[in-house]
């Protein structure tokens, strides 16, 4: 795939509803999210119902910045199992329902092609947005290697209208799908899922955030968020470090192409 071509599939837009944001709890890996929103991304304007996505996992090797191998198209076909085994839970007002992302995963024997159709369910989710809804680069979400991260941008992102966002902390927690691991202490949690998405929002995104742990009595119950859309030199900025990240094995070619050039003269 030539450059030209992926940094195009980066800049895709994912358009989802607030609601499947804010409500949708399923647990992913960073790079089970990256496969998610690829399709996702993929979605264009104005269609009704879900097509089937052919794909070549070298092609998505491309445009996650990684290495075209044996190893990582084992992991992509490996993560690509799970996700067609995958539900999630979507809570209404009268009960917890059980859903599935994909209707058909088909991973091809002989080669690297595979072919993902997301499930019906999710239509009112993801297609024809027009009220409600939140719309951000792919690459905003490829290029930050935590799953909490990626996950707490798009909530976030959801509210950055508002300006601000505040939550109860086991809300929050259950809505992270990481209750259970973080059900102790507040300082791993503080540290390993919220300082480390500040962490990567600021340093990858359009976004400027910050929270403020609120106490009531000495418990913290809630976390109050603060959203700012970067001033024009900040999202060049975060531009930048996305490239520098995402395009890290191409550059790694060119110094060795560059390298055998001279060692040739």
């Amino acid at each position: 795939m030539k450059q030209m071509a992926i940094a195009n599939q980066r800049n895709y837009l994912v358009v989802e509803s607030n609601e499947f944001i804010r409500y949708g709890r399923y647990s992913l890996t960073a790079q089970q999210f990256n496969i998610l929103a690829y399709c996702v991304s993929r979605i264009k304007p104005g269609m009704e119902e879900f097509e089937t996505y052919d794909f070549d996992l070298k092609d998505l090797c491309a445009v996650c910045g990684i290495s075209q191998n044996t190893k990582n198209y084992a992991n992509f076909k490996e993560n690509l199992e799970k996700l067609a085994n995958m539900s999630f839970w979507w809570e209404t007002d009268e009960a917890h329902e059980l859903h599935r992302l994909f209707e058909n995963v088909k991973i091809y024997k002989r080669d690297t092609r595979v072919s993902i159709k997301i499930d019906d369910v999710l239509k009112p989710h993801l297609l024809n947005q027009r009220e409600n809804f939140t719309a951000y680069l792919y690459e905003n979400v490829l290029v930050m290697k935590s799953a909490y991260s990626k996950d707490m941008y798009r909530i976030l992102k959801s509210y950055s209208f508002q300006g601000e966002y505040e939550v109860p902390l086991i809300l929050l927690k259950d809505r992270l799908n990481c209750a259970n691991e973080y059900e102790g202490r507040f300082d791993n949690f503080r540290k390993y899922v919220l300082d480390k998405a500040m962490e990567e929002i600021n340093q990858y995104t359009d976004l400027e955030v910050s929270y403020k742990p609120i106490r009531v009595g000495r418990s913290i119950q809630k976390i109050h968020f603060t959203i700012k859309p970067k001033e024009r030199e900040g999202e060049v900025r975060a531009m930048l470090e996305r490239g520098i990240v995402l395009n890290r094995i191409e550059n790694e070619k060119n110094q060795m192409r560059l390298e055998g050039f001279e060692d040739n003269e």
